[in-house]
């Protein structure tokens, strides 16, 4: 069910950031920092 969440995420995120934010994002990617935590970006 996650990966089913986190890919509509992705799909939609830029769209919805541009829409609220005015900021262009070219790509959503994942990134492990420490291998503690775990952001999209």
């Amino acid at each position: 069910m996650g990966k089913l969440v986190e890919q509509d995420i992705r799909h939609y995120l830029p769209a919805w950031i541009r829409e609220r934010c005015g900021i262009t994002v070219d790509r959503v990617r994942r990134l492990r920092m420490n291998n503690i935590a775990e952001f999209d970006c």
